[in-house]
């Protein structure tokens, strides 16, 4: 049973290089890195928000109570902690050789030695893509994505995007 799924810390590296972005919108040089970083945010976020998936780098904490915990936010890149919640309510680091990891489909699950049978367990990890780590088609989203609102072409993009005209209004403005 999955008890909590939570973003303990979000990065703010993007997973695009911004000069490229320039490169390929042939982008005005006056045009602020800060503006740029701001609509592929955006786009990265509303992929998130389709994916499931962690584009933009980020620590998650999973709790769970079961002894396969399926970690939902990848790719994966680091488990940094598994650890058991005590009697006394803090958390005990679980050794290595009572876990492995395996990867099915594309998800890393955590496998935990049945001793942890309806334990509370919580998983600390860092999940998402950095600079050049995207996959292409991902990246072809993005980047359409960010021509669209770089254009000013979402109000009608947006039965396209899934968002709602007011979304996109209210987050391309600074």
């Amino acid at each position: 049973m999955l008890l909590d799924l939570h973003c303990e810390k979000k990065y703010d590296s993007i997973p695009i290089n911004i000069q490229f972005v320039r490169k390929c919108f042939n982008v005005h040089e006056d045009l602020e890195d800060s503006y740029i970083e701001k609509l592929l945010k955006i786009a990265c976020e509303k992929l998130e928000s389709i994916t499931g998936s962690s584009v933009i780098e980020k620590d998650w904490v999973l709790t769970a109570k079961r002894v396969e915990i399926k970690l939902f936010k990848g790719p994966v890149r680091n488990v940094s902690s598994i650890s058991v919640k005590t009697r006394n309510g803090t958390y005990k680091t679980i050794p290595v050789e009572d876990y492995y990891q395996k990867i099915n489909l594309g998800n890393r699950i955590i496998i935990l030695s049945e001793k942890y049978m309806d334990k509370i367990i919580k998983v600390n990890y860092s999940a998402g893509y950095r600079v050049n780590e995207l996959p292409g088609d991902l990246e072809s989203y993005i980047l359409r994505m960010f021509g669209d609102l770089y254009n000013g072409n979402m109000e009608s993009k947006a039965e396209e995007y899934k968002v709602s005209k007011s979304y996109t209004m209210n987050e391309i403005r600074i």
